[in-house]
């Protein structure tokens, strides 16, 4: 109950003659009392409006001084540049149960005042801000608030017949160290600890300890509660199986964490099945020993988060994932990682039954990757789609090992890796390798920013299939290996554009290395000997070429430099003959991203006309001055959401930041 010591208290004509020891001490209950952190406070701009973001803090103060942290962040965006007596911002927010005052900090440089820090200190919960000048200090960032009542009444005895208070003739007040042992579960808090009865599970990792776990998440789903596995070392022997919604978590997953250990046979650690909205995983280490085929296995779970894990020592998979039973999606992987020392099959594998239950639209962030094992895939692409990954890292020694490896044994009905898009990927020497299969693979996926600046290759792709992809300097770039982004035409060696001759791949596709069409009269020119159309399109009749086709007038330019134009219009375009993009629109904006603490975020909405809630959102730079940036869009408007994922308090620069929407 936080008794670290007890104060006896005598009067300066009373002193202890000799060594007192007692056989019993009674202990009294003290009602503390500490201040909650106030909400953010609601701004009102009075006067003329602008475009200026002003944000503040309050913080509550009990009469002695203690304060709470700064609460809430609270901000307007159309204030005046200038703040005085006409245009001001008025606050308001709701009053904290203790509090005998309130101070109040401006956190944003504006125009007028220019200054920041705590602006004033108000005994009720209003403020008009009409300019005062600020002190530049931050906010407290810790509750050290705190206040002891008298006690009422006895609370307990300890009972230890070496308790001895003072030594011989003291007077004053005289401290009594000592530790009070509890056993069992403390029922006042939110999670159950795996560790202290009636669970007692082993944390030293010399005791198969399944049982307890598997009983402290059954009585977790039960009550709502999370289950808490203490920094050390849980051995597992058997499969642990969850079939409902639990939050677990642990002490972190490297050295001095907190590790599960599988001790069993040739079976996964754990598996989750089941559509469990919410299911939380965090700061755990998987040991598969070498003897696990699977750390985790993911079937059907939704909307869940899993964040700061590590899975290593694995027989076949760090962690496979599919919808056997619905889709397995709305998920947030934050900061997971998988360390291969066997030669396995891949590190994470992305499944599915068919297009309509697979592993799709979840979001990973800050995947690591080290393959030193020999295992053939870092991610292994099978029936997935519209998954979104950012800031991806895989290492390997083994140029056969796959970083990214798009699995053409699942091409079952829709179920392939389709519309998967990367932000930010470091694929290892062995990089990005899509197989030669059926002409019905066909893996339309993106990939922006992917690395090759410690000598990765190129991606390679079969002839069927489809990838858009450019370097981490932009350049959009093909080899050799690659048929690259854009397909024009197909199953042509050789064929000629006014005379001029078109190269062929490979791989037997055909692309234009010159202007495709010129002139607006009839017949000027050829393509495999056919005359090309008034248009500067042909409509290339029984030659099994694929072409662009026109029906209307709208302009397209299809040679840089000239004035001639094809009638093109359309209502969207695939890649590969996968999804139709139907648009792309691109904006600018300049955040002045707040100052913020390590593994805290922040937002700000921005307007984006023309932007709809489906559509799917491209933000660069994906990770700057150490925070992780994420979007979610509405309609016209998008949030920029930043994570701070560095182990410090960032205050970053004002940054540009380039939006690309892609409408499917």
């Amino acid at each position: 109950y936080g008794i670290t010591d007890l104060v006896a208290k005598t009067d300066t004509a009373n002193t202890f003659v000799a060594l007192q020891t007692f056989n019993s001490l009674n202990t009294y209950a003290a009602n503390a009392t500490q201040l909650a952190n106030p909400g953010a406070p609601t701004i009102t701009q009075i006067g003329t409006p602008g475009a200026t973001l002003w944000r503040y803090r309050i913080v509550a103060k009990l009469a002695d001084g203690n304060t709470t942290a700064g609460g809430t962040l609270g901000f307007t965006s159309t204030g005046n540049a200038t703040l005085d007596a006409t245009n001001k911002n008025s606050l308001t927010w709701s009053a904290v149960t203790g509090a005998s005052s309130y101070d109040v900090y401006r956190t944003t440089v504006g125009l007028v005042p220019s200054t920041t820090g705590k602006i004033a200190n108000v005994t009720s919960p209003a403020y008009i801000d009409a300019g005062a000048a600020g002190d530049s200090a931050a906010a407290p960032t810790v509750n050290n608030t705190g206040s002891i009542n008298a006690a009422t009444g006895t609370y307990g005895t300890i009972n230890a017949t070496t308790a001895a208070i003072g030594t011989s003739s003291v007077s004053g007040d005289q401290t009594v160290g000592g530790t009070i042992a509890a056993a069992g579960q403390i029922t006042n808090l939110n999670f159950l600890d795996v560790s202290r009865p009636p669970y007692s599970a082993d944390m030293t990792g010399s005791a198969v300890s399944t049982t307890a776990l598997n009983n402290a998440i059954t009585d977790a789903v039960a009550s709502g509660k999370d289950v808490y596995v203490p920094s050390g070392t849980l051995k597992i022997g058997s499969t642990i199986a969850i079939t409902g919604k639990v939050r677990i978590f642990g002490d972190g997953k490297d050295t001095g964490g907190t590790k599960l250990l599988w001790s069993g046979a040739s079976s996964p650690m754990m598996t989750i099945t089941g559509v469990y909205r919410g299911l939380t995983l965090r700061d755990l280490l998987f040991d598969g020993n070498n003897a696990a085929t699977i750390c985790l296995f993911i079937d059907s779970s939704q909307s869940g988060h899993y964040e700061n894990i590590k899975f290593t020592k694995f027989v076949t998979t760090g962690m496979k994932t599919t919808g056997a039973t619905a889709p397995m999606k709305g998920n947030t992987f934050l900061n997971v990682g998988a360390v291969s020392t066997t030669a396995g099959d891949s590190c994470f594998w992305l499944s599915g039954v068919n297009g309509a239950s697979d592993t799709t639209l979840n979001t990973f962030i800050g995947l690591q990757i080290d393959m030193t094992g020999g295992t053939r895939q870092g991610i292994r692409l099978g029936g997935c789609d519209q998954n979104l990954f950012f800031n991806t890292w895989i290492y390997t020694d083994d140029a056969a090992s796959h970083g990214v490896y798009c699995d053409p044994s699942e091409t079952t009905g829709n179920a392939r890796p389709n519309g998967n898009i990367f932000n930010g990927l470091v694929a290892g020497i062995g990089g990005w390798y899509q197989p030669s299969t059926a002409a019905s693979f066909l893996s339309n996926n993106f990939v922006y920013g992917y690395g090759k600046s410690n000598g990765e290759p190129d991606p390679q792709l079969n002839g069927t299939h489809t990838l858009t992809w450019d370097d981490e300097y932009g350049n959009r770039t093909t080899s050799a290996a690659v048929t690259g982004s854009y397909v024009i035409a197909q199953n042509y060696t050789t064929a000629s554009v006014n005379g001029v001759g078109v190269r062929a791949s490979a791989y037997g596709s055909t692309f234009m290395t010159t202007y495709l069409a010129q002139g607006d009269s009839a017949a000027v020119g050829t393509f495999n000997g056919i005359p090309l159309a008034n248009s500067g399109i042909l409509a290339f009749q029984n030659t099994d070429t694929a072409v662009i086709g026109t029906n209307s007038n709208a302009p397209i330019v299809l040679a840089t430099g000239s004035s001639e134009k094809a009638r093109v219009s359309t209502s969207g375009f695939s890649i590969g003959g996968g999804t139709a993009i139907a648009k792309v629109l691109n904006t600018s904006v300049t955040w002045n991203v707040p100052s913020t603490a390590a593994g805290s975020y922040a937002f700000s909405d921005v307007t984006f006309t023309g932007v709809g809630s489906n559509d799917v959102l491209l933000v660069t730079p994906a990770n700057f001055y150490g925070l992780m940036v994420v979007s979610w869009v509405d309609t016209n408007t998008v949030r920029l959401q930043y994570y701070n994922i560095s182990g410090a308090t960032q205050d970053p620069p004002d940054y540009t930041f380039q939006i690309t929407a892609i409408r499917f």
